[in-house]
């Protein structure tokens, strides 16, 4: 359900940690479904109700724009190299639990939480192993 083909396995584990109710093309469907809807009942207003109306739902179709560029942009800026502050967003399986983010902090299932362990101990794994450098310097930023 997720397109992650231009990560590799290390990096898209990332990225679903960072995104963990991400679930990919459907829901892009979807959400351009809904924009075009929305479109298509904004031309319908100006040519029923008039343009008053029009305008309103033109605010309408305007938030819904802003809301979905504004999603765009942030899961564009997803960082997978581990030197930024949006590398946090999947860093934090590397922090104690009570410094997990909202989401993952209330989890009462202890295996979801073991999932995220396991999720981030993958990830110290294979940067051990195929960057021993970079792995002592994330141990010590940690």
């Amino acid at each position: 359900l997720c397109y992650v083909d231009p990560l590799c396995n290390k990096d898209t584990i990332k990225f679903f940690i960072a995104n963990p109710n991400s679930i990919g093309n459907p829901v892009l469907s979807t959400i351009f479904g809904c924009l075009h809807c929305a479109l298509a009942m904004l031309m319908w207003v100006v040519g029923t109700c008039g343009t008053v109306h029009a305008a309103i739902m033109g605010l309408f179709v305007l938030v819904i724009i802003v809301v979905l560029l504004a999603e765009v942009i942030d899961k564009g800026g997803f960082d997978p190299s581990g030197r930024s502050k949006k590398s946090m967003e999947w860093q934090w399986t590397h922090m104690p639990q009570e410094d997990w983010p909202w989401f993952a902090r209330g989890a009462k299932d202890s295996k979801a939480v073991r999932i995220f362990e396991k999720f981030g101990d993958a990830i110290q794994d294979e940067v051990k192993h195929h960057h021993p450098a970079q792995s002592d310097a994330g141990a010590q930023r940690l």
